[in-house]
């Protein structure tokens, strides 16, 4: 039922993860192969993909969209999924995604994807699973996406609770830095070619946002914000950079400009809820921040992290087993949790030890889980 379709490059210390992660629940795998030097290519074929070369220059003229959809025409099931080689799913998600396959009833699912990085994570929702129709595509050089396609052709698309866990962000800090630079210059100029596209303006954003470039990053929520006052990312990434930079002032204004452009069921309005707990936690406020969270909930039932930010609230109100029936509820609904992170680079392993021991900061979260889920210290 389902085509498995990847670009890749120099991918060998990741493929094989993500490749086993999600082989169970696929007809077939389709790797396309840019131009790796290393053992990519050989991993993909030993491990049952269907292996496909190009050089993403010369035949695809720096597109990734235009590659995407090379490898989507390769594939022979009636449904797609999209992974990149830092990428996995959780056993526990098979099941899912497969009778989301099989139901069929949207024509575009987006799949929650949890960043890992050194300071916890974040979430972001994609279009990665598709009916295989000739007419869905993907589009733009960056941040490419098959929903305009979708949109274009009446298809209905709908939110899954399959989760994608993405590690690119663990991999050592000066690698990262260096994908940020070459990713924001070739971000400027997709933006020239499309000014008006208020996602992209907000994505490079928060790419400044990491490379310290505050400034730059705040110009572009405020642009962002001028040219689409309804887009609620606008506040929520210009929250995002914010807090980043340590800048408090205005966040609590943001916070509240979103709620009012959001229709008064909107589920979007547990992110802004979920922020906004996330402010008055480390304020010291952990009342309030509980009060947020659990109101969050009724939009979005069922989500990990806001069981994990409740445990938090709950703990700082002494309120410890409650928090650890919270912090075992996270577990229940994303095992990776309970996990040492896999691919994590010497830096932000040492951040990870370091702050276990004393429980502080966001990894300190993953003390907590463990903790909870073997019965230490609870």
């Amino acid at each position: 039922m389902i085509s498995l379709c990847m670009i890749v490059k120099d991918e060998a210390e990741s493929l094989e993860r993500c490749l086993l992660s999600v082989r169970p629940a696929v007809a077939e795998m389709v790797v396309l192969d840019t131009g790796s030097r290393d053992a990519t290519p050989e991993l993909a074929r030993a491990l049952g993909a269907q292996v496909f070369f190009s050089d993403f220059d010369r035949d695809f003229g720096r597109n990734f969209g235009r590659a995407r959809n090379f490898a989507l025409e390769q594939a022979t099931q009636p449904w797609i999924l999209v992974l990149d080689a830092d990428e996995e799913l959780h056993p526990s998600d098979l099941g899912r995604l497969a009778r989301l396959a099989g139901r069929g009833g949207a024509d575009a699912y987006r799949l929650w994807r949890y960043n890992y990085m050194g300071n916890g994570w974040s979430l972001h929702l994609l279009a990665r699973l598709f009916r295989n129709h000739p007419r869905i595509r993907f589009s733009h050089r960056m941040h490419e996406s098959v929903e305009p396609a979708v949109s274009a052709l009446g298809g209905r698309i709908a939110e899954a609770t399959v989760a994608i866990h993405h590690y690119g962000f663990l991999k050592p800090l000066a690698r990262q830095e260096a994908r940020d630079r070459w990713y924001a210059r070739a971000e400027e100029e997709e933006l020239k070619q499309r000014p008006g596209d208020t996602i992209l303006r907000l994505l490079l954003a928060e790419r400044y946002a990491r490379l310290g470039e505050t400034e730059r990053a705040l110009a572009l929520c405020r642009e962002a914000r001028e040219r689409d006052p309804g887009q609620v990312w606008g506040y929520i990434v210009e929250v995002q950079v914010r807090l980043r930079a340590g800048i408090q002032s205005g966040v609590e204004e943001l916070h509240r400009r979103a709620l009012e452009v959001l229709a008064p069921r909107d589920r979007m309005r547990r992110l802004v809820l979920n922020s906004l707990g996330k402010v008055a936690l480390e304020a010291g406020r952990p009342g309030e921040a509980l009060r947020l969270f659990l109101e969050a909930e009724r939009y979005d039932p069922g989500r990990a992290h806001l069981c994990v930010n409740r445990g938090l609230a709950l703990e700082r109100l002494g309120r410890r087993g409650p928090a650890r029936r919270e912090f075992l509820r996270a577990l229940r609904l994303n095992p990776m949790l309970a996990r040492h992170p896999p691919g994590m680079c010497p830096e932000v392993e040492r951040s990870y030890r370091a702050e276990a021991e004393t429980a502080a900061g966001f990894f300190g979260v993953f003390h907590h889980l463990v903790r909870a889920r073997y019965g230490r210290g609870g």
